[in-house]
């Protein structure tokens, strides 16, 4: 991770850009536009839980989506050209439509809304739970009457009377505001980072250059025959697939997981676990836009989490599953690596933070006043955001100091999986298993805790389980965005805010109409279910079986601190060293299993491309691989579509 502290003296302070982009039309678009984008993330995700756009950086119901929109306002654009959309205005509505949908996405209110009612639904007289931990939660947070629950699980009814709505609007209501308050925050905390990160560092911000490209103003990718190739390809391979799966007689070309472990079922490697092969070209293509140092990484430390796992085995420890805390302790070690990057993140801007705090003391500079708001604005609205947020989890019985750890913890990661994003551009960042909802158990002990902490941490645990969609990326790569294009971020701050807004309501009313008319245990996959109670069983072994600290995890995550400080070191050493840190951190994820094979030949179509033919020919190659993407995105995406519009199972091209 870059850690230069230059300042350029030359730079001049930046006007306030033009209104172009943040327009009416294009924020009445993105509002518009989001309750089906919510309603098509929900049944991609929880009803035919197929495709999963939010598990990725890079949504791809959002790219296919500014795909129409671009092809159909070139199309208009000809009949009508005074009234076509410009640059700014599509890059508007795809910004706010990547914050509803994070919002809505498999770690977002896909978990939430079933956590709200799943400690009601599921008790039952064997687990206890309405004696063990019922008391314990706020009634205005979750849905517990039983008119209420019986169509939103059972289905063959509608949401839209009185009596459901009485029960389900004050929970989702209360959680909408607490979801706003989190990205105000997170807006607030992009503000005061930006400069350093985009003008000082210069980050490079490698994912913008799908939707940059898309629309660029005279069509350069889509005359760019390269670019059909690289489409024709993944189009035909989903196309092929899609095709095998309704007409098995028709071939098929593998490009989904093959678990390897099959294979390896004998001592010591039975330890390596599932070891899935994969071919998905989306992940090809957005590899090749990643720096090559980071595509090394990522391979090299999945294998070396491997090796943890076969060492501890002949240590004489039992293999475990991904989601279990035992030697080696990989998540522990995971979030420990993310700390020591979040560490040096801070460290790196600390003449930046200063520079704020003199703005805070009335000494402004005047490029102060180029940002989205004032730091004055970001710094006393981030903090008032985090005051009410903690006043909320007080409001549902948290002790003071376990909210004030919970936030700490939470938005340091938020902060951290941003960086990693502006500079590396990384496809998934997960880190499942390891928020601070699990973590404070393990620091402190969960029988030096009260019962009221350990069942609002279980209510967290939708905004912790992964961080997979996590929205703070997506807002600084639309001020990056912004910047490119001469949009006006002060109004897309604002915009931003109406997007979070808009997101959290159309997502609750997505849940809402789907189980009802559905079935949560009746059409759905089973994935609500499952997370629904996930975090409420995890509580029931909190409470029946009280630990101390768990000093294995805690020496975990300062091995992870520690391995990251030291990679840290030998990168500024050494000229050339091949490892990064964030490789270390990200790649013991879950999605690091289905992506390191297309990582892998990633890296090695750069390296050779980078070899024999210079930098030139890399740069000319781009657009093939930015085909992959949006060849895939399409097909992936219309697959989907069509087996919505048809109730019936279609090919989903991803995991």
């Amino acid at each position: 991770m870059a850690i230069s502290e230059a300042r350029s003296t030359s730079q001049r302070p930046r006007a306030e850009p033009r209104t172009l982009g943040v327009t009416w039309r294009s924020v009445v678009l993105g509002v518009v536009l989001a309750p089906p984008n919510c309603y098509w993330v929900l049944m991609m995700g929880e009803v035919r839980y197929s495709g999963h756009p939010t598990t990725v950086s890079l949504f791809f119901n959002v790219i296919f989506t500014l795909l129409v929109l671009t092809g159909a306002n070139a199309l208009f654009g000809r009949l009508f050209p005074r009234v076509a959309l410009s640059r700014g205005e599509l890059l508007v509505v795809y910004t706010l439509l990547s914050l509803s949908s994070a919002i809505a996405g498999h770690d977002g209110i896909q978990m939430l809304a079933p956590i709200m009612s799943s400690p009601f639904w599921f008790a039952t007289k064997e687990n206890g739970w309405a004696d063990l931990f019922h008391k314990w939660i706020p009634p205005w947070l979750a849905v517990s009457d039983e008119d209420t629950l019986t169509p939103l699980f059972e289905g063959h009814a509608t949401p839209y009377h009185a009596e459901f709505l009485r029960m389900w609007l004050p929970p989702a209501l209360a959680w909408s505001a607490f979801i706003v308050l989190m990205m105000f925050v997170m807006l607030c905390l992009n503000v005061i980072v930006r400069r350093q990160w985009t003008e000082y560092e210069k980050l490079s911000y490698p994912l913008i250059k799908v939707p940059l490209e898309i629309v660029e103003p005279h069509g350069r990718l889509f005359r760019d025959h390269l670019m059909w190739i690289g489409f024709a390809i993944a189009a035909g391979l989903d196309i092929l697939n899609g095709l095998h799966m309704w007409f098995p007689q028709l071939p098929t070309v593998r490009t989904r997981i093959y678990d390897l472990h099959r294979y390896f079922r004998h001592p010591p490697w039975i330890a390596l676990g599932w070891t899935p092969i994969s071919f998905y070209p989306f992940a090809v293509g957005l590899g090749y836009l990643l720096p090559q140092e980071q595509l090394f990484s990522c391979w090299v430390f999945y294998f070396f989490w491997k090796g943890e796992r076969v060492i501890s085995y002949l240590l004489g420890f039992a293999p475990v599953r991904w989601t279990e805390s035992a030697p080696p302790y990989i998540n522990e070690q995971s979030f420990g690596g993310y700390m020591g990057l979040l560490i040096f993140s801070l460290w790196a801007m600390r003449l930046h933070l200063r520079d704020v705090g003199r703005h805070l003391l009335g000494r402004p500079r005047p490029e102060d006043q180029a940002e989205p708001v004032s730091y004055s604005v970001a710094v006393y609205g981030a903090l008032t955001g985090i005051g009410l947020l903690i006043a909320f989890s007080l409001a549902a019985g948290m002790s003071l100091w376990a909210a004030c750890a919970f936030f700490a913890i939470y938005f340091g990661l938020s902060v951290v999986i941003t960086r990693i994003r502006a500079e590396l551009g990384h496809p998934v960042h997960d880190l499942h298993f390891a928020g601070p909802d699990l973590l404070i158990p393990k620091i402190v002990g969960t029988k030096h805790m009260r019962g009221q902490d350990l069942t609002m941490l279980s209510f967290y645990f939708w905004c912790n389980r992964a961080h997979r969609n996590h929205p703070m990326p997506h807002q600084l790569e639309g001020f990056k965005l912004a910047e490119e294009t001469g949009i006006a971020w002060r109004r897309l701050f604002y915009a931003m805010i109406l997007a979070s807004i808009v997101g959290a309501l159309a997502s609750f009313w997505a849940y809402a109409d789907a189980g009802c008319r559905l079935g949560v245990t009746a059409k759905w996959t089973g994935a609500a279910r499952h997370f629904g109670r996930q975090p409420f069983q995890r509580l029931q072994g909190w409470l029946l079986n009280p630990q101390g600290t768990d000093i294995p995890s805690i020496i975990a995550i300062l091995v992870g601190v520690s391995f990251v400080v030291s990679l840290m070191f030998l990168r500024g050493r050494f000229v050339g060293w091949p490892l990064h840190p964030v490789g270390y951190a990200v790649s013991s994820s879950w999605s690091m299993n289905c992506l390191w094979l297309p990582l892998f030949i990633a890296w090695a179509c750069k390296s050779a491309i980078l070899r024999y033919g210079g930098l030139r020919t890399y740069r000319r190659a781009i657009p093939f691989f930015i085909g992959l993407v949006l060849g895939e995105f399409t097909v992936g995406s219309c697959w989907t579509l069509l087996g919505i519009a048809l109730g019936r199972p279609t090919y989903g091209f991803w995991v």
